[in-house]
C-alpha cells in the first residue's frame, strides 16, 4: 500500500506523477531540473535560469592580455613588470654587480669643509636623527665615474686607463687650473643633500674629463654599473646611510631643514689631482678614502692646513653607545684601561649557581665511587 503524508489544513493534494517522458529522460541520464519541468513542477523560465547556471564559467583573462595593445606598444604592465623584474633578455635572472671604485676629485679645501661642517651641525641640531647621515668632512670629494674592479689585475688596468687619458689633455688641467666654486644647497628627491657647482668654464673642463675617463674604461673592458647623466655635486647628507630611519618613520629630508641656506655660499677647490678610491678598504690616517692611483696636476700655489675648524672636531656621525670607545665594544667582563668592572647581581648568581653545580657533581662521584667499593 502507497504511503502518503496527511495534508494540512486548506492543502491540496498536488498530483506529482511524472510523466513517461520524463521518466525517459531520467533514464536518458538528464538533468534533475529537466526531470521537474517535464513533470510540470518547474517552470520554463526556472528551467532557464538553471541551464544558464550550468554554463561552465569563462575565465578571467591575465590582466595583461585584457590589454593587448600596451604590448604591441612595449609599455610595461604591471604583471609584465614582475616578471621581466632582474632579467636580461635570454630570461635568465641578472648578476647585479655592484661599484666599489670610483674616480673622484678630492675637496680639501678647509674654508668647504667649515661651511659644510656648520650646515651639517645646525641640521643635526634641528633633527638629532638625522646624525647618522652625515658625510665626514675628511671625505668629501666629487665623483667622476664608478666601477667595478674585482681583483688588483683590474685595479691596475684602471689606473693605466687613468694614466693614458689623462695624458693627452694634461695641458687642459693644468694652466689655468681647474677651479671648483660650490654655491647653492640642493637635493635628489629629498634622499642626498648636496652643495651645488656653479656652471662655467671649469665645469665644462670636469664634465669632459669625465666622459673622457667613461670612454677609455669601457673601451678597456672595465665594468661601469651604472652610466648616469653626469652631475658633479658635494654631499653634506645622505639617508641611504642608516637604513634603521625608515622605521623611525624619517623617509625624506625636510626642506624646512635647510630652506634658510638654500643660496648658501661653501666656497672653492682647486682641482690639483685626479684619484682612483676604493669604497671598501680601509680610510688612510687622515680619514679619506684608500687611494689606489693619482694622477697629480701642475697646479702652483699651497692650499691651506687649517682643519681644527671641521676635520679635527668630534664626529657629528652616529655616536657609540655610552662606555663603547670608537669601533670597540665591551663585553660583559672585558677590562677597560686596566680596571675590572664591577660585576653585576645578576653575574654574581650565575657564578654561585655554577659553583654549586660543580660542588654538587664532585659530591655524587665520590659517593657513587664509594658504594661501587663497598
Amino acid at each position: 500500500m502507497e504511503h502518503q503524508s496527511p495534508l494540512r489544513d486548506g492543502e491540496e493534494r498536488r498530483d506529482c506523477a511524472v510523466p513517461e517522458d520524463a521518466r525517459a529522460a531520467q533514464r536518458d541520464g538528464e538533468p534533475g531540473v529537466e526531470l521537474l519541468h517535464l513533470a510540470g513542477l518547474v517552470s520554463e523560465d526556472e528551467r532557464a535560469g538553471s541551464e544558464d547556471s550550468r554554463q561552465p564559467r569563462k575565465r578571467r583573462a591575465p590582466r595583461d592580455s585584457a590589454r593587448p595593445e600596451l604590448k604591441d606598444e612595449g609599455i610595461q604592465t604591471r604583471n609584465n613588470k614582475k616578471r621581466k623584474k632582474n632579467r636580461n633578455r635570454s630570461g635568465k635572472r641578472k648578476m647585479v654587480v655592484r661599484p666599489n671604485y670610483f674616480v673622484g676629485i678630492q675637496v680639501s679645501n678647509p674654508e668647504v669643509h667649515r661651511a659644510v661642517r656648520g650646515l651639517q651641525e645646525k641640521i643635526v641640531a634641528a633633527q638629532p636623527e638625522l646624525r647618522s647621515t652625515v658625510i665626514p668632512t675628511a671625505t668629501l670629494h666629487v665623483t667622476l665615474a664608478v666601477a667595478h674592479l674585482p681583483d688588483p689585475a683590474h685595479v691596475a688596468r684602471a689606473a693605466e686607463v687613468m694614466k693614458e687619458s689623462l695624458s693627452v689633455n694634461r695641458d687642459l688641467y693644468n694652466n689655468p687650473p681647474v677651479c671648483l666654486m660650490f654655491s647653492g644647497v640642493k637635493t635628489f628627491k629629498n634622499q642626498v643633500l648636496f652643495a651645488d657647482i656653479e656652471g662655467g668654464e671649469s665645469l665644462l673642463r670636469i664634465a669632459g674629463l669625465a666622459q673622457a675617463l667613461e670612454e677609455s674604461f669601457e673601451e678597456s673592458g672595465l665594468v661601469l654599473p651604472s652610466r648616469k647623466s653626469f652631475q658633479p655635486h658635494l654631499t653634506i647628507l645622505k639617508l641611504s646611510k642608516d637604513f634603521g630611519l625608515k622605521r623611525k618613520g624619517i623617509l625624506k629630508i625636510t626642506p624646512s631643514l635647510y630652506s634658510d641656506d638654500r643660496s648658501m655660499h661653501f666656497g672653492q677647490q682647486v682641482v690639483r689631482s685626479v684619484q682612483l678610491l676604493s669604497m671598501n678598504k680601509p680610510k688612510d690616517a687622515n680619514g679619506y678614502y684608500y687611494c689606489s692611483h693619482q694622477e697629480i696636476f701642475d697646479v702652483a700655489g699651497e692650499e691651506s692646513g687649517d682643519h681644527s675648524g671641521c676635520c679635527e672636531k668630534p664626529s657629528l656621525g652616529k655616536q657609540p653607545p655610552p662606555g663603547v670607545g670608537g669601533r670597540r665594544h665591551l663585553h660583559s667582563l672585558a677590562a677597560v684601561e686596566g680596571e675590572r668592572r664591577p660585576a653585576t647581581r645578576a653575574e654574581d648568581v650565575v657564578r654561585m649557581l655554577l659553583l654549586v653545580g660543580a660542588v654538587s657533581i664532585g659530591v655524587a662521584f665520590l659517593l657513587r665511587s664509594f658504594s661501587a667499593a663497598k
